[in-house]
């Protein structure tokens, strides 16, 4: 079987499984499709788009891999050796790391589903995003609660305004409830 014939076998999958969840939308009320029903529009033209792309160009212009990015193929071989990199990560064994991060990574959910629990969803993700951003450098405190005020303000545009879905869960909501009505 070619490579371009198994590319159109992938593609065809990710159309049908669109398709079949625009289908499925249809049923549904109208508030109730609001987040599925564009999902799967978007998720049929990608996946039309992808199939017209693969088809109609030459085998040499491809440059979306659908195939390699399921089955995760040629990701070590694409990949740059760093030779420093390689002789640190053999004097260090991966076992001690993976016990160090491992327990990081579980207390970072944790955090986040008690913060969840207590405070509600957008204070929660507000917190825990700034916090995260800024204590993994991977931005400075300032960006770090921009971008945290972005994704609650996106949450609450399409949770709380256009879902109508009430945010304030928590455990201390009644307490908030008297200042803050969100």
């Amino acid at each position: 079987m070619s490579r371009r014939t198994q590319e159109n076998i992938v593609a065809g999958v990710f159309l049908a499984v669109f398709l079949a969840l625009l289908y499925m939308t249809v049923g549904y009320s109208s508030r109730a499709r609001l987040v599925p029903l564009p999902i799967a529009v978007l998720g049929v033209c990608f996946a039309v788009a992808q199939l017209l792309w693969q088809n109609f160009r030459a085998s040499d212009q491809l440059n979306i891999d659908a195939l390699d990015l399921i089955m995760k193929r040629d990701v070590i071989a694409k990949a740059p050796i760093d030779s420093d990199a390689v002789r640190a990560d053999e004097a260090q064994p991966q076992a001690a790391d993976r016990w160090r991060s491992e327990p990081w990574a579980f207390g970072m959910v944790a955090f986040l589903l008690a913060l969840l629990l207590v405070v509600g969803p957008l204070p929660a993700v507000m917190v825990f995003t700034a916090g995260y951003l800024a204590m993994s450098k991977h931005s400075s405190l300032a960006r770090a609660v921009f971008y945290a005020f972005a994704c609650a303000a996106v949450l609450y545009g399409l949770f709380g305004y256009t879902l109508g879905v009430q945010l304030n869960r928590g455990l201390i909501s009644g307490v908030l409830a008297d200042y803050i009505d969100f």
